[in-house]
């Protein structure tokens, strides 16, 4: 998992020990940008994300601008359905992803990602509380072995109560915090 930042006594700490990310969302919901972090605060990477219609484009880049990834995403309405990852200098293909959502609330309820052969690699099983936000991701390994646990504690809402801020810990011990705005 990835982390944002902590507020700890009203003003904003970076993470010393942990990863995190920063995710922008449109008023629809759609992510458009996500900076991702390093432990020591400097920057991995910066996804920017378009769309038109049913199709969508996300490019992934270094911190030195260089393009790592093009990822090719199929939409169905506000869901991503499918995600292909091609790598930036080649355009060989790197992996796919398979979304799937919660009939009820229209939450994420699985991710499987498949490498480049069409083998499943990882699948993703994700909890939710009532208005659809995540509150737990179970990672399996493609023969069903569970490898990782997170339990995510929702601390800050908005006024449609989704999340703004969640904690997630493993095994007892909290090991990330996320935040996320929507513009």
């Amino acid at each position: 998992m990835e982390i944002f930042k902590v507020e700890v006594n009203g003003s904003e700490k970076k993470p010393t020990t942990l990863s995190y990310k920063d995710i922008k969302y449109h008023r629809d919901g759609l992510v458009f940008r996500q900076d991702f972090f390093n432990v020591d605060n400097t920057l991995k990477g910066i996804e920017l994300v378009t769309r038109e219609n049913d199709k969508g484009i996300s490019n992934y880049f270094a911190p030195d601008s260089t393009l790592l990834a093009i990822y090719h995403l199929v939409y169905d309405g506000d869901k991503v359905n499918k995600k292909s990852g091609y790598d930036g200098k080649s355009n060989a293909l790197l992996r796919t992803e398979v979304y799937r959502y919660h009939p009820t609330n229209g939450a994420m309820s699985t991710k499987e990602i498949y490498d480049e052969t069409g083998l499943l690699v990882r699948r993703f099983e994700m909890d939710q509380d009532n208005h659809g936000n995540e509150t737990g991701v179970s990672v399996y390994s493609a023969e069903g072995k569970i490898l990782a646990k997170e339990t995510f504690e929702i601390v800050k809402v908005d006024a449609q109560n989704r999340w703004l801020e969640k904690w997630g810990s493993s095994d007892g011990v909290i090991k990330t915090f996320q935040r996320r705005s929507f513009k």
